[in-house]
C-alpha cells in the first residue's frame, strides 16, 4: 500500500478517536465542580443530563424550600438563582462516583405534606434511577480510559501488527462501554424526567432532559464505533 493509503489507514481512525475522547470528556466535566461553585468552564456549566427550573414552584403553598433551578450532571449538581432571566450558579455539590440526584433530600421534602401526597410514585422512580447510575457511571469510565489507551497506543500501528490487533481490541471493548453508558443514561433520565412532571406537577416544577449533553453523548458514541473499521485494513495492509 502506497504512502496516501497508509495515511487513510492511521490519520482517520486517530482523529475519530481523539474525536470521541473529546465527547466524553465534555460529558465528564458537565456540573463539575472541585469549590463547591460554578463550574470553571463554558461547556461544564451548559452541560446537564437534567434541569429543573422550580423558579415557580415557591408560590404553590407548599412547605419546601428551593433554589430557582438545578442541572444534574454525571457526578455532581448544580444549583443557582434566576434574576431578572439571568441564570447564576451558586453552590455545586461535591463529586462523587457513587452520584444520584435525590430531589427529597436536596429540597429537604422528607417529613413533609408536599411529600406525602405523591411519595409512592416518586420513590419508585427514584429507586429505578438509582439503581442504574453506578453502572452508568462505570461504563463512562472505563470508556472514556481504554478510548485514551487506544490512542496512545494508535501511534505504534505503523510499526507492529500486534499493536494494531491491540488498538482494533481496544476500539471495539471502548465502544461497547460507550453505548452502555449512553443507553443507560438516556433511559434513565428520561425515567426520571417523567416521574418529575407526573409527580411534581402539581408543584410547577419544569424539567427536561439536556438535549446538548445528550447530543455530544451519542455524537461520541458514534465516532467510537466508526473509528473501528478503519482499524482492520493496519493488520495486514497499512505497513512501511
Amino acid at each position: 500500500m502506497g504512502k496516501a493509503g497508509r495515511a487513510v489507514c492511521l490519520v482517520a481512525p486517530m482523529a475519530l478517536t481523539i474525536a470521541s475522547l473529546i465527547c466524553l470528556v465534555l460529558v465528564i466535566v458537565g456540573q463539575l465542580s472541585t469549590n463547591n461553585k460554578a463550574p470553571p468552564t463554558l461547556a461544564g456549566r451548559e452541560l446537564y443530563f437534567l434541569k429543573a427550573d422550580t423558579s415557580k414552584s415557591k408560590n404553590t403553598g407548599d412547605e419546601i424550600s428551593i433554589k430557582d433551578f438545578y442541572l444534574v450532571g454525571l457526578w455532581s449538581y448544580c444549583e443557582g438563582d434566576n434574576t431578572s432571566g439571568i441564570e447564576e450558579t451558586t453552590y455545586c455539590s461535591s463529586p462523587t462516583t457513587s452520584f444520584w440526584f435525590n430531589p427529597i433530600d436536596v429540597w429537604g421534602l422528607r417529613n413533609t405534606s408536599a411529600l406525602n401526597v405523591h411519595r409512592d410514585h416518586l420513590q419508585k422512580g427514584l429507586d429505578a434511577y438509582r439503581k442504574v447510575v453506578g453502572w452508568m457511571s462505570c461504563s463512562f469510565i472505563v470508556a472514556t480510559i481504554l478510548t485514551a489507551a487506544e490512542f496512545v497506543t494508535s501511534f505504534f500501528t505503523c510499526f507492529t501488527r500486534k499493536a494494531s490487533m491491540l488498538t482494533l481490541i481496544l476500539s471495539v471493548t471502548s465502544s461497547i462501554f460507550a453505548i452502555v453508558a449512553a443507553t443507560i443514561a438516556t433511559a434513565a433520565y428520561g425515567v426520571l424526567t417523567g416521574t418529575f412532571h407526573t409527580a411534581l406537577a402539581s408543584w410547577n416544577i419544569n424539567v427536561s432532559m439536556g438535549k446538548e449533553l445528550l447530543l455530544v453523548l451519542w455524537l461520541g458514541v458514534a465516532l467510537r464505533v466508526a473509528s473501528g473499521p478503519f482499524w482492520l485494513p493496519t493488520l495486514c495492509c497499512c505497513k512501511p
